[in-house]
């Protein structure tokens, strides 16, 4: 079983594209404070040098409010019920201070799995008060991440050798699928369940169900997608309303339809296994995710025993801002999730280096031997613990045809309008105009009602 989760969690190799959006953000000098330690967070240090942008003191922000004492999946001594108690009366204590410091904030989401704290809106003028309050570790400015764009992957499982697991038997059966992306369309062939299929399912939907009856949201749509949620809207509507990403990226990890004759019709990398459908981005007119909306949606996965989780999301050529952001507490979990057996799986990113830019915009010669910024790796996915996936060109992809005697004429994206007023005709009378289609090579022929070749 051990091999097998390792096979397929290198097999789901998905086509992930992103958008890249760095950011550069700026901090005051820090009041006093009566920490002895170095200050953290957006007080810190390298976050002051390495930023650029200035906030308003009225300026709402997202952050993450990180307290003192580990979270649940750091104790492994301490039962899951002692750790719920401490972290509430923890948290507990942390609204009566933020209370009593006259902060007015909005709670966004509470951490007790793989971190401890808080993710609240407030201005920013009150971060250096929430800095300052007792148990309060660190506060982190969220990092913010572009939504993806849509991936092109035709030829995926030849490219990756899944049909070679497949003959083998081994296709994701047990297993469970964290999908951190746009969401799901659910009702869509792919994800229909088959006989024996969900046979040796991880994930039954009574335990799901228990799940969102704890944490009161959630829903389950099918015994393939047992868990889904709208984790940046907070609302149970996981659909795919924007791009499609997730949809596809779910159908390439364990997407699975026959046709009536029970031929195969499409089989992605793990096609037994189900799908956790956690939609990180807005569906609104809103772009992109942030920090605390994901980390959230991994703590779920998480719980809900995710043996792989694929996340489409990253930063071009990494953040420099924070650091210790970025590195410990990011970089921490992550190698949690691994030590705990959770492969993440992480998009390296499709922008190649700001070198490249530059050589377009400055022109040639611009980027010399002493150029410093020349990543072409985004973050999150070259922390410790994660699995950084790049995406690779198609051996093949598919494109309409127009059939006329013995030819084959292929119709390319720029012909896309052209093809959708010829999609509902499957047989059209063509008229064959000599030269290069120019009015006087039409002489008499009559093309009326006929596609003009």
């Amino acid at each position: 079983m051990k091999t097998s989760k390792r096979l397929l969690a290198l097999l789901l190799c998905l086509a992930l594209g992103l958008s890249c959006l760095t950011g550069a953000v700026w901090a005051r000098e820090p009041g006093a404070s009566s920490r002895t330690s170095a200050p953290k967070g957006f007080q810190s240090l390298e976050f002051r040098q390495a930023n650029s942008y200035q906030y308003g003191a009225e300026e709402l922000v997202r952050v993450l409010v990180l307290l003192s004492g580990q979270a649940a999946a750091e104790a492994p001594s301490e039962t899951r019920a002692s750790a719920r108690l401490r972290l509430a009366r923890q948290h507990s204590a942390l609204r009566s201070r933020l209370a009593g410091a006259s902060v007015n904030y909005t709670e966004n989401f509470e951490y007790g799995t793989l971190l401890n704290g808080l993710a609240i809106t407030a201005a920013y003028g009150d971060l250096e008060k929430i800095a300052a309050l007792p148990e309060v570790e660190s506060v982190h400015i969220c990092n913010h991440y572009a939504a993806p764009e849509f991936p092109q992957m035709d030829s995926a499982n030849e490219m990756i050798g899944a049909w070679s697991l497949h003959s083998r038997g081994i296709r994701g059966s047990g297993q469970v699928i964290a999908v951190l992306d746009t969401g799901i369309t659910p009702d869509h062939e792919a994800f229909g369940v088959y006989p024996g299929m969900l046979e040796q399912a991880a994930l039954t939907q009574d335990r799901a169900e228990a799940f969102i009856a704890q944490q009161g949201y959630g829903t389950s749509l099918s015994a393939k997608i047992p868990f889904a949620y709208d984790y940046y809207d907070r609302d149970d509507d996981a659909l795919d309303d924007r791009s499609g990403h997730g949809t596809h990226v779910s159908g390439i990890a364990a997407g699975y339809a026959q046709a009536e004759d029970g031929a195969v019709r499409f089989a992605g990398t793990a096609p037994d296994a189900q799908i956790l459908a956690m939609k990180i981005f807005s569906s609104g007119t809103e772009e992109g995710t942030d920090s605390s909306v994901y980390f959230k949606a991994l703590e779920d996965a998480y719980l809900l025993g995710a043996d792989v989780i694929n996340m489409s999301l990253g930063a071009q050529n990494g953040f420099t801002y924070d650091a210790e952001l970025e590195d410990q507490v990011f970089g921490n979990i992550y190698q949690l999730l691994r030590e705990q057996g959770v492969a993440v799986v992480v998009a390296a990113g499709n922008e190649g280096s700001m070198a490249d830019g530059a050589s377009n915009w400055a022109g040639p010669g611009y980027v010399t031997a002493d150029y410093a910024d020349y990543g072409v790796v985004g973050s999150p996915s070259t922390y410790s613990g994660n699995l950084s996936v790049a995406s690779a060109e198609n051996v093949r992809y598919p494109v309409h045809v127009l059939r006329a005697g013995d030819r084959e004429i292929f119709l390319y994206d720029s012909e896309e309008l052209f093809w959708h007023g010829l999609q509902e005709m499957e047989q059209a009378e063509y008229a064959v105009i000599p030269g290069c289609g120019a009015r006087e090579d039409y002489g008499d022929l009559a093309v009326e009602g006929r596609v003009a070749l």
